[in-house]
């Protein structure tokens, strides 16, 4: 537990959100995963696991800025802070988890792709969408004030997906080769990466090029430091989770040169909720 209480003590230093695990249960999570966008948002059972039955009767949330114990059953018994992080599934659309405020970003330095480094960037030529691959193949874009997962790898830290979309006018090549610049941003401060210097994405039936599939939803935007530059891992996921953070995607086509940005606001729950940490 004390990984757990850990996360919880950051989570409420960081945020004024209320607690509980969103009242979803391991059946919520299931059918999260396999509901149109929804599944964009929710992890595979390999990936984050499966609820356990004590978990199952987990509080919803509590008002704004409370806090409090959540009757979880045995695993929570110990549990001293209340979590304050929505998961392990996608909140509801009308689910209330506190007024966090959106950081403004207009005065943070701009830095060109890493793929333009020492060279002036040309004007942008292509348009590109930020999102995620669904469990049924079809690219969903990410839309400003989304929920997005937080997930766990094997490794002891969490990510976030990213895919991309865009269209190569008079280009039937079955793969792309692109170069991506991908990073996620708390206020000015770069949280999170996800660096190729070459990917492929694949052609559509409808004529775009995807990145990501039915399988991985994109590429995994790993959170490495916090705004101090600290490292961190999965046990401190708490002091990253219902915050909002910007993930800014930079791409270019190798064999045109053609390149864009696209950036899009989101919000984050961790898909660990309620797990044995």
């Amino acid at each position: 537990m004390q990984g757990r209480q850990l996360a919880a003590a950051l989570c409420v230093a960081a945020t004024t959100a209320a607690c509980g695990n969103g009242g979803a249960d391991s059946a919520d999570a299931k059918a999260a995963a396999t509901d149109g966008a929804d599944a964009t948002a929710t992890p595979t059972d390999a990936q984050a696991g499966t609820v356990p039955d004590a978990l199952k009767d987990t509080a919803a949330p509590l008002a704004d800025g409370a806090t409090g114990p959540v009757d979880g059953g045995a695993e929570l018994a110990d549990a001293v802070t209340a979590i304050v992080c929505p998961g392990p599934a996608k909140p509801a659309a009308d689910a209330s988890w506190g007024d966090v405020a959106v950081p403004d970003t207009a005065g943070c330095a701009k830095e060109d792709p890493q793929f333009f480094k020492g060279t002036a960037p040309p004007p942008q030529s292509l348009a590109i969408e930020v999102g995620v691959v669904n469990p049924g193949g079809v690219f969903v874009p990410y839309q400003d004030g989304d929920w997005v997962p937080l997930v766990h790898g094997s490794q002891g830290g969490f990510h976030v997906w990213a895919g991309l979309r865009f269209k190569l006018p008079g280009s039937a090549v079955p793969k792309a080769k692109l170069q991506t610049d991908m990073v996620v941003r708390a206020g000015c401060a770069q949280v999170a990466y996800g660096n190729n210097p070459v990917i492929y994405p694949e052609l559509q039936g409808d004529g775009s090029y995807v990145l990501g599939n039915a399988a991985t939803p994109g590429l995994e935007m790993r959170f490495s430091a916090d705004e101090t530059g600290s490292e961190v891992n999965s046990a401190i996921v708490g002091k990253f989770c219902n915050r909002w953070y910007e993930l800014r995607v930079a791409a270019r086509d190798m064999a045109t040169q053609k390149w864009g940005t696209a950036s899009v606001r989101v919000r984050a729950y961790d898909t660990s909720v309620g797990m044995k940490k």
